[in-house]
């Protein structure tokens, strides 16, 4: 019944060189700066601040990250059960991990105070 219909000829685009993809797209505008109006206060120009150095970061204790990664497990775990028990234990595990970064940053602060003091004084 349909065995005399032919298939239509698959059609293969040309191929294009690589400059004509350039050719072809837009070039990037910049938006032309206007002239400030009456009362208007005239803006400086844009400059990047410059980049603070960072002081180097202390490596956090391995008794905290055992317990991220004990949170982890936990909100996988959670994930797939959506227990209740598992997300509040979860949730206490949290605040108990910012607790102790908390404390662990302050403590931080504080050595290098003491260090900077006991500097000044040598």
């Amino acid at each position: 019944m349909g065995d005399n219909l032919e298939r239509p000829p698959e059609v293969k685009e040309p191929e294009r060189p690589p400059e004509a993809e350039e050719l072809e797209r837009p070039p990037e505008v910049e938006e032309p700066e206007r002239p400030p109006e009456a009362g208007e206060p005239e803006r400086p120009p844009e400059e990047e601040p410059p980049e603070q150095e960072q002081p180097p970061r202390r490596p956090i204790p391995n008794s905290i990250r055992e317990l991220i990664a004990r949170r982890r497990r936990l909100r996988n775990r959670w994930k797939e059960t959506r227990c209740p028990s598992t997300k509040t234990e979860m949730r206490r595990l949290g605040h108990l991990i910012n607790a102790k970064l908390l404390a662990f940053s302050r403590n931080a602060l504080m050595w290098e105070a003491h260090v900077i003091v006991k500097n000044d004084f040598v």
